[in-house]
This record gives C-alpha cells, structure tokens and sequence, in this order.
C-alpha cells in the first residue's frame, strides 16, 4: 500500500531533504516511523511524489551533494522502492541521471559530485535491483541516458568516469535493459564489442514477482478472508480476476508512467472478459471502474516512443492505463471479482 503523510509531517520531511539537512531527516523519519516509500502530501496522489525520487531530483551542489546521496540511501535501506515513478514519470535512476546531466549542461559542481552521481547510479543498478525498462517521456531508455554519459567521458578522455559509466552499462545489459541509440562503432570500440556482446545473449535478469496483495488493510475481517480464499485458488476464473486486480495496482503504485507491458495488458482483458458474464447493474459498475484506469486515445498520441505507439495502434480496444491512485476504486474491483461465478 501506499502511504501518503500527512500534510505538516510531510511539509518538515520535505524541507529536510531540499535543505540536505540529515541530522533533521534521519530524526523525522525515527520519530514518526515512516514509511520509507511514503509519498509527500498533495492535492491528490496522482501529483504526489515519493520520497525518494524527491531526494534525488533535487538541486545537488559540492556542499550538499554528499547528504543528499545520504539521504536517499536511506530511505533505500529502510525499504523504499526505487521503481516508484514522480508525477513527471521518471524513476528513482531516471531523476538522477538527469540530474547528472543537469550538473554537466551548468558546469559549476566539482569532479566528486559526477563521480558519485554516477556511483549511486551503479548502486541502484547492482544492489537495489532497479527496474531498468520503465519507460521515459523521451524517446531514449535509461539505458540510452547511460550510454551518451560514456560517449561523453570518452570523448573528454575522463578515464575515471569512462570506466564507472562503462560498468554500470555492463550491469545494465545483464539485467536485460533495452537501448535505442545508434552507437559509432569505429569511434567507440570497446562500448561496440560490449554490447554486441550482450546483444543476443539471454538476459540475467527476472521480473520481480507482484509483492501479497494488501487484503488486510483494504477490508475488514470477514471480505478479507473470502479475497485470500479465492487468491489461493490458482486455477479458477476468481482467482485470475484478483490477481489481474493486483497487477493493475501494483502498475499504478509503482510504475506511474504512460507506458505498460504484456502483463498489464492481460490483466485488462482478463478483467474484462470476467466483468462481461456479471448482472448487468454489477457489470456497468465494475466495468465503470476498470475504464477508471484508462484515458481515452486522443490523449495519448503526443506519446513520443516509437514502441508505445506500435502498441497502442496494435490494441485499440485495450487502452493504455493512467495511472489511479484511488484505493476506493480497487476495493470495488475485487468485491467485483468475488461476484463472479466459479
């Protein structure tokens, strides 16, 4: 689940990180025991951004760089999850490498802060598993963001950083991520032979498994004994229904973005398809509620991925879903797929 604070903690908590105030952080988040995945009070939750995303899109300077990185390193620590995406649809790497381009196009921080930039990048790719496919609002991949960073440094002939960045793509290719830049090969022979060496291999990488649904704090005790009964029994219609649910939750908690995968797409039409057979006063509301997590196509042509267009034009009863930060709307999907008939 996700926890939005409340608004005078999240005010202090806020003003701690944009301050890179550490002592003050580690201090409120102790003494009020939060959530290291909470997001920060707005409005609504849809422009709430989590608190580790606002640690790393903020302005770094030679003074706070190192508390900053602190700070976000924590939150890591204590469990937040680094594949949660801002309302501008970047993701924990995807905020930093920007912000590790932002100190390139200003040139006014010291050789450290790059370095360390581009550490944590390595940190978030080796050790906290970050999701490397979330899709960007531009064209290019994080992947992509990666590689013109070495193409940079090499060019610069900064061997330090050539080498970091280097490895972190090493990493990155292991794990299966995607790239779209076109790379000169006779200008940069060792990225060349690195990635046609990972270009047909088998990727390392698995998808995480989708985290036990929150059934005890979504219902009282005797709906959530009914929805873990049927979330256990795998081969029936109920069954599918839940776990297409939690699917869509976990997209929208977690991968807040314009783009989705396969999996989503499946559990739309998995819930679609199980909404068609109830009453009909039943189905207009639960169908009601699964459109909730779409939008409508005339707003999602401006996408600029040559990959979700070709996928938006091959599914145009499947609309790609927005994503909705209204707990009330899952609660009423799965009471819907209690209705269904095993």
């Amino acid at each position: 689940m996700v926890t939005v604070l409340e608004p005078t903690l999240s005010k202090e908590i806020q003003a701690a990180i944009d301050n890179a105030d550490l002592a003050a952080f580690k201090k409120l988040m102790d003494e009020n025991d939060v959530d290291a995945s909470a997001f920060l009070h707005a409005s609504s939750r849809k422009i709430a951004y989590p608190l580790i995303n606002r640690a790393l899109s903020r302005d770094f300077t030679n003074k706070n760089f190192a508390d900053r990185l602190e700070i976000a390193r924590l939150l890591l620590d204590k469990g937040a999850n680094p594949n949660m995406t801002a309302p501008n649809g970047m993701s924990a790497m995807a905020h930093l490498l920007h912000e590790h381009q932002f100190l390139g196009a200003t040139k006014r921080v010291d050789y450290e802060v790059y370095l360390f930039t581009m550490l944590f990048a390595s940190e978030l790719v080796i050790r906290h598993n970050a999701d490397l496919n979330i899709a960007l609002r531009s064209q290019y991949t994080l992947l992509d963001e990666v590689i013109s960073q070495y193409q940079i440094y090499h060019e610069k002939g900064i061997s330090q950083m050539e080498q970091v960045t280097l490895e972190i793509i090493e990493r990155m290719l292991q794990r299966g991520a995607r790239w779209t830049r076109t790379i000169d090969h006779a200008k940069f022979k060792e990225l060349t032979a690195l990635m046609l060496k990972h270009c047909n291999s088998r990727s390392k990488y698995t998808a995480p498994e989708l985290p036990e649904p929150p059934f005890d704090k979504l219902f009282d005790t005797e709906i959530k004994a009914r929805l873990w009964e049927t979330w256990n029994q795998k081969e029936t219609d109920v069954s599918a229904g839940l776990q297409a649910v939690r699917q869509l939750q976990c997209r929208a908690y977690y991968h807040a973005n314009w783009s989705f995968g396969q999996d989503d797409m499946n559990a739309l039409e998995t819930l679609t398809a199980l909404f068609d057979g109830l009453e009909k006063d039943k189905r207009k509301t639960a169908l009601s509620d699964l459109k909730k997590l779409s939008v409508p196509q005339k707003n999602l042509w401006d996408l600029k991925s040559d990959y979700e267009k070709e996928l938006f034009v091959r599914n145009k009863e499947i609309l790609p879903m927005k994503p909705v930060y209204d707990d009330a709307v899952y609660q009423r999907l799965y009471r819907a797929c209690l209705e269904i008939k095993k």
